[in-house]
């Protein structure tokens, strides 16, 4: 959809998501290899595999309120929203605590799909305002025949 004014929200824009953060955190962690414990590693990716399966869940859940009536979602789907979050602090805290993984790598895997969700959306918004400025002038030069 280029020509759409949109930022940049189509119908694959999820999926983009997955695949560049899928991306960026392997970059991210090919880097760090050598600078940080496993404990690090497992924390970040921990973290970001958190924050893509919070995003799938809400990418289920907004398709399946699409096809029902907006009336009346349903019940079970307002508890699995709801009832998520508290399943997700359960699992940090057996995360951190336990296996002692640093809470500072998990929230930057976790941030990971919220950095990408943005430099989308702002590389998306720069092309669509780049793209609606008039082009240059032609210069003296082509007007006098390059005289």
């Amino acid at each position: 959809m280029r020509g759409n004014s949109s930022p940049g929200l189509d119908l694959g824009f999820v999926g983009r998501v997955y695949v560049a953060t899928a991306g960026l955190s392997l970059v991210i962690l090919l880097c760090l290899l050598g600078r940080v414990g496993l404990a690090w590693i497992c924390g970040f990716l921990l973290g970001d595999a958190l924050a893509l399966a919070l995003l799938k869940s809400n990418e289920l859940i907004a398709a399946r309120l699409m096809q029902r009536r907006p009336e009346r979602p349903g019940r079970w789907l307002v508890m699995v929203q709801l009832g998520k979050y508290p399943l997700v602090a359960a699992l940090l805290y057996a995360a951190v605590m336990p296996l002692h993984l640093p809470p500072v790598a998990i929230l930057c895997g976790y941030g990971m799909v919220q950095a990408v969700i943005l430099l989308k959306l702002a590389g998306r918004a720069l092309s669509n305002r780049s793209s609606r400025r008039k082009p240059a002038e032609p210069s003296n030069l082509e007007e006098d025949g390059g005289a």
